[in-house]
């Protein structure tokens, strides 16, 4: 920040700083930028630590939630780029103490990370897990939507898939190529991953025990009945790739 402006924030009181925040969000008008610029004003440092302390000690069963923007989880501690009770960046060392969780829930979330920062961000997932805890992702399939291609998705037909997508998402889609392409490109998304790389990344980042689950399906029950994104049946297991692992 500019020596001119660290200078005049010290010279607001809080109202001030307040309505100053304010001005900057309303001129950040890039879409997301400004909801990122407000989310960390509210719930970014110092305000944040203050959150995560009492949410450590008050709360029984520690749970994270990383990337859920607005649809946060009672009893979780909800962090994003956006929304949530704690601005988060994923890219960057967590916040948390060593061991502080017994549980982590990610949907629809890594894809929007590249490789490298996808790799970080799951090595800091298991810091913060406690021994024997476990973190459940979900995140696009590629091997179900290259299925697409030649329409042998079992969940669905092409035709179906691409109706949904085009009245939901995109409009202006034509082909099976442009309705993969949106795949990698849309909202944010950088990487997507198969089971097989993500096995990679998880084994590399020291989680064990990796297993591949259904859409809400799990053997730890405070990790069912989590997944949302899913308006239409086939929606659960068409393309969605959902793996739990184990921190040792």
């Amino acid at each position: 920040m500019p020596e001119f402006t660290n200078r005049f924030l010290t010279m607001l009181g809080r109202s001030e700083k307040l309505r100053f925040a304010y001005t900057l969000f309303k001129l950040d008008v890039k879409k997301g930028k400004s909801k990122q610029l407000w989310h960390f004003i509210t719930h970014g440092i110092p305000w944040r630590k203050f959150v995560i302390k009492r949410y450590i000690k008050n709360q029984g069963l520690k749970k994270l939630q990383i990337g859920g923007g607005y649809h946060t989880k009672a009893g979780w501690l909800n962090g994003d780029l956006i929304a949530g009770d704690i601005y988060l960046n994923a890219a960057k060392k967590f916040p948390f103490p060593d061991a502080t969780f017994d549980v982590i829930f990610a949907e629809q979330f890594i894809e929007h990370l590249n490789l490298a920062t996808g790799l970080f961000c799951l090595k800091e997932c298991n810091r913060v897990l406690k021994h024997g805890g476990t973190i459940r992702l979900s995140t696009p399939d590629m091997k179900k939507l290259i299925l697409f291609y030649s329409d042998e998705n079992p969940e669905v037909d092409c035709e179906t898939a691409m109706a949904r997508h085009k009245r939901n998402h995109n409009p202006r889609l034509t082909t099976v190529c442009h309705f993969l392409n949106d795949f990698f490109r849309l909202w944010g998304h950088t990487f997507i991953y198969d089971e097989e790389t993500l096995l990679l990344h998880l084994g590399s980042a020291g989680f064990t025990n990796i297993d591949r689950k259904r859409f809400d399906c799990s053997d730890n029950p405070h990790l069912q009945k989590l997944e949302i994104h899913a308006d239409v049946e086939w929606m659960k297991n068409a393309f969605q790739l959902v793996l739990e692992a184990e921190k040792t």
